[in-house]
C-alpha cells in the first residue's frame, strides 16, 4: 500500500511486485481509483505487473519468517509465503 501511495505520488510508470498482500487489497484499490482532478501529477502506474518471481519471493518470505525478530513482521511475512500459488 505504503509502495503504490509512493509510486501514484511520483508519477513511477510501472510497478512489479512478486507476492500480493491479501491484507491490503492495494491492486484492488488501484483498479477502483480515480486521479483526483486537482492534483494532475498523481497518476495511475501505466503498467502494473505480479506474480513475478513469485515463488523466488514466496522462498524469501519464509526463510525471513524463521528467524528471529519482531513477531508481528514475521508472523506477515509467514502469511504471505504460505498463500496458495
Amino acid at each position: 500500500m505504503m509502495c503504490l501511495r509512493a509510486a501514484i505520488t511520483l508519477g513511477v510508470e510501472r510497478v512489479v511486485y512478486s507476492l500480493e498482500s491479501e491484507n491490503d487489497g492495494a491492486a484492488a484499490l488501484l483498479d477502483a481509483w480515480t486521479p483526483p482532478v486537482e492534483q494532475p501529477f498523481f497518476r495511475r502506474p501505466a503498467r502494473f505487473e505480479g506474480r513475478v518471481l513469485r515463488e523466488e519471493s514466496r522462498a524469501l518470505f519464509a526463510r525471513y519468517a524463521e528467524g528471529d525478530g519482531r513477531a508481528g513482521m514475521r508472523a506477515w511475512a509467514d502469511g504471505l509465503a504460505r498463500q496458495s500459488p
